[in-house]
């Protein structure tokens, strides 16, 4: 983990996570995102064994305060497990109110307890996830998807990606209608026909 001061861009340190445990082989990356209170830094890893994800995955709550110092202190660590093949963790955001942690999970979107570290809900999607954020009441959430899709081309019937955005309804723990193209649904109108797709989602609020 890199660490900047924010004023002047200037890395200030390097952080590594082989001392608490993850050695070159046993993970697969790492996402993460500051809590709402800024104490804390929430961190997602998957459980790598013989170069294949297991569908295991650790949260690890950092004392966000240390890691500014360069230093790596664990507060919370849970392990959660999802399907092998394709459930990774991904990109997150909290809630403005701190109640909850949203973490875009491959095959599924996560409703975490930022205390515990435990999923309160975990809802399938129809895609893969790679980033999802609230809406700044609280009450709704934005996720991305990657969704395949059938388009017409010259030669017949073609299969691409598209990126897309699903509502998640925080209270009613439940995704809410479907998912809506955005990088196709423009492509297609000025003749471009390949994959498109969402990785990282930010929002400016009306």
């Amino acid at each position: 983990i890199d660490v900047f001061d924010k004023s002047e861009l200037k890395h200030k340190h390097r952080v590594f996570l082989d001392e608490i445990g993850y050695k070159a082989g046993v993970y697969g990356y790492f996402h993460g995102s500051n809590t709402i209170d800024m104490k804390g830094f929430l961190l997602g890893t998957n459980h790598v064994e013989d170069g294949k994800n297991t569908g295991k995955i650790d949260l690890l709550m950092l004392d966000l305060p240390a890691l500014e110092e360069g230093k790596v202190k664990v507060l919370t660590k849970n392990t959660i497990t999802g399907h092998p093949a394709k459930t990774y963790m991904f990109r997150g955001h909290p809630t403005r109110d701190g109640k909850f942690l949203l973490r875009a999970g491959g095959d599924r979107m996560y409703l975490i307890d930022p205390v515990a570290l435990k999923p309160i809900d975990e809802t399938i999607v129809s895609g893969v996830n790679d980033d999802v954020i609230p809406t700044p009441d609280g009450k709704y959430a934005v996720l991305t998807l990657r969704q395949t899709v059938k388009i017409k081309t010259e030669g017949g019937i073609s299969k691409i990606t598209d990126g897309a955005l699903q509502l998640y309804d925080i209270d009613e723990k439940k995704l809410i209608g479907k998912s809506v193209s955005t990088c196709n649904a423009c492509h297609i109108k000025t003749g471009i026909r390949r994959n498109a797709v969402f990785n990282g989602l930010e929002g400016n609020w009306r």
